[in-house]
């Protein structure tokens, strides 16, 4: 069971309303990689956090198993001439189907730390000739890794019976719609259950029967729509589009309109008060664990499958419970007085912020009692001469969006409600420095103590 504190402020959904309640923007920072052949699904599986082949696969489908009521099973023919899609498992019944839909997944470095966060989509959304194709599958990656990344799916590549490429004209879009959250819901548990998505036949017949439903979509062209996601990094969060269509043309009206197209920086300020990290400007590749930066939170892990790089530091951090981290919404403010999290452009502390502040360690508040005084007056003697003691560090602040950002905190000093927290930027002139405190919330999407 992995603990966290529960002092934190926590954060609601209404404190979103700063920023538009309904918006799309396309992702100009993402890009994609495709990945296809034989041996596709399971060159995939063996890089991401995510499970994405059955947990047993067989010769034949004749094969009879005990486990056969309990997972997917697909036959090794299947996974290797179809163009199938993706086996999605849920993290709380560990009841699995298949699904055409795009998932979120991290990919690590053989030492257990982020390489990079993506989405991963099967190609496309709508393929009738699905039985005749190779699995073929977009990876959504950050624009500035777009490169390295592909370099290193290469190097992973061996023998493996696959095509790696980098694909160029093709828009992914985000949606979001904050009154409309309990209709993902519903659309979710209506065509996407376990129980009617047990082969690939029934998960592509599902995946066009939501395409029909007008709650969400108008009449379109099918073959428009490359590739799809729920964005579940947070409940009902949003939809994740691949189409060089406006988002407009294939949603309905009801849902989205020309009206809330919205700059991409308002989709960053929203992530930011949901306590969601994206790219590589606040997931610094090699630097940071899944678990730190809340990857279990956000379905993008399965602790259950077979071997995957990065997998053995995962899996124990996991099963022994110690995080001593954890990212989590931040505001900032130039008064230790903080009330709730909410984005205000007009706050004071904007101004004094320079543009793309990162990486900027969080330092505690000392108390101004005689013992800590004399402590803070304390010089560390060596052979070199004295010097004060080194600060130690909370935390360091990984974005800024205005007045809030992301920061990967010390659990064991957030845990303290008195505790008062500030970060020190070099003023304008470079006179002096600027204090401005940093208070951490608790995203009210998390889940509780007993629900770990």
């Amino acid at each position: 069971m992995i603990l966290r504190p529960f002092v934190l402020s926590k954060t609601f959904k209404t404190l979103t309303n700063t920023i538009p309640l309904a918006g799309y923007s396309e992702l100009e920072s993402r890009s994609l990689i495709s990945i296809t052949g034989p041996d596709a699904s399971k060159f995939l599986n063996g890089l991401i956090t995510s499970k994405i082949v059955p947990s047993s696969v067989k010769k034949n489908l004749t094969t009879i198993t005990e486990s056969s009521s309990e997972s997917i099973e697909l036959s090794e023919n299947q996974i290797s001439t179809n163009n199938w899609g993706v086996i999605d498992e849920d993290e709380y019944s560990g009841l699995q189907k298949v699904s055409r839909n795009g998932l979120y997944t991290m990919i690590l470095n053989s030492k257990g730390r982020i390489y990079s966060d993506n989405f991963i989509y099967p190609y496309k959304y709508i393929d009738e000739q699905f039985r005749s194709k190779n699995s073929h599958y977009l990876v959504e990656v950050d624009s500035k890794l777009l490169n390295s990344l592909n370099g290193m799916l290469k190097l992973h590549k061996l023998k493996s019976k696959i095509t790696i490429s980098k694909i160029d004209g093709i828009k992914i879009w985000s949606i979001y719609n904050e009154n409309q959250q309990n209709l993902l819901y519903e659309l979710k548990q209506n065509y996407f259950s376990p129980e009617i998505n047990t082969s690939p036949e029934e998960a592509l017949e599902n995946s066009k029967r939501f395409l029909m439903d007008s709650r969400l979509f108008q009449v379109f062209n099918h073959d428009d729509l490359i590739g799809f996601a729920f964005d579940d990094r947070s409940p009902e969060f949003g939809l994740r589009l691949i189409t060089n269509k406006s988002p407009t043309s294939i949603l309905s009206p009801q849902f989205i309109t020309e009206a809330n197209q919205v700059p991409e920086e308002t989709l960053n300020i929203r992530r930011s008060l949901y306590g969601i990290p994206s790219g590589s400007e606040e997931l610094t590749p090699t630097k940071f664990l899944p678990l730190e930066c809340n990857l279990e939170y956000m379905g993008g892990v399965n602790f259950d499958k077979g071997c995957y790089v990065g997998q053995e530091l995962t899996v124990r951090t996991y099963h022994t419970g110690i995080i001593r981290k954890r990212l989590t919404p931040v505001r900032l403010s130039l008064t230790p007085e903080i009330d709730q999290l909410e984005f205000d452009n007009n706050d004071p502390v904007v101004d004094i912020i320079p543009q793309g502040l990162k990486s900027i360690d969080i330092q505690k508040e000392q108390a101004s009692t005689g013992e800590d005084l004399a402590e803070k007056a304390e010089l560390v003697v060596s052979p070199f001469g004295k010097s004060k003691p080194k600060k130690s560090s909370s935390g360091t602040l990984l974005s800024t969006h205005g007045n809030i950002g992301l920061a990967l905190v010390r659990l064991e000093d957030f845990a303290n409600e008195d505790n008062k927290f500030f970060i020190e930027i070099p003023q304008s002139d470079r006179s002096g420095l600027n204090k401005i405190y940093v208070k951490s919330y608790v995203p009210y999407w998390w889940p509780t103590e007993d629900e770990n």
